[in-house]
C-alpha cells in the first residue's frame, strides 16, 4: 500500500504504526507520531492500523545543552 510519511509517498507492506517504526529502526520512546492529523499515543502504536493513503508524520526528540 502507499502511505505518506513525512510528506513523501512510500510503499509500505506492514500493517501497524509499530511496523513502520520498526522498519526505520526508531525508538518508540523518543518519537512522536501523528496519523491523519491526530497524535497517536505510544501505547497504541501496535494496534493503530495503517490504510492506503494515510498521512503519517514522525518526529524525533533531540536533546541539547
Amino acid at each position: 500500500m502507499k502511505i505518506i510519511l513525512n510528506g513523501k509517498e512510500i510503499d509500505f507492506r506492514g500493517k501497524t504504526l509499530l511496523d513502520l517504526i520498526t522498519l526505520y529502526n526508531l525508538n518508540k520512546d523518543t518519537i512522536a507520531v501523528e496519523k491523519n492529523g491526530e497524535i497517536t499515543h505510544r501505547d497504541n502504536y501496535n494496534s493503530e492500523l495503517l490504510n492506503e493513503g494515510d498521512k503519517v508524520e514522525i518526529v524525533t526528540f533531540v536533546g541539547g545543552g
